[in-house]
């Protein structure tokens, strides 16, 4: 599951004889939970335990820009966490926008 991309990566390494899932996993521990990709959520999210820290799950969320910093109340700044207000919100989106129209 995947985009094209993240699927030709992975299938070019299993196919080279390399155990690509038992290093990612060695690595970024044990996936304890997976909620797929749906045009209607327009996001995926996937839970995992870490390999160093038992009983430590760290969630990480993919999607559309608009959606995932719906879900979002806090950020990491410099300065520590702190709450997103509609400043930064705005500044979210503008960046967001700015680099879906720069090419790679």
């Amino acid at each position: 599951v995947g985009n094209g991309t993240e699927v030709g990566l992975l299938r070019f390494l299993q196919d080279a004889d390399i155990p690509i899932h038992s290093l990612l996993r060695r690595k970024y521990g044990r996936v304890k939970a997976i909620i797929p990709f749906s045009p209607e959520n327009k996001r995926s999210v996937v839970a995992i335990e870490s390999p160093d820290r038992p009983g430590i799950v760290t969630v990480y969320v993919k999607g559309a820009p608009e959606v995932v910093s719906n879900c979002c109340t806090t950020f990491l700044s410099p300065e520590g966490v702190l709450d997103i207000g509609d400043d930064e919100r705005e500044l979210m989106t503008k960046n967001v926008n700015d680099m879906a129209g720069t090419p790679l």
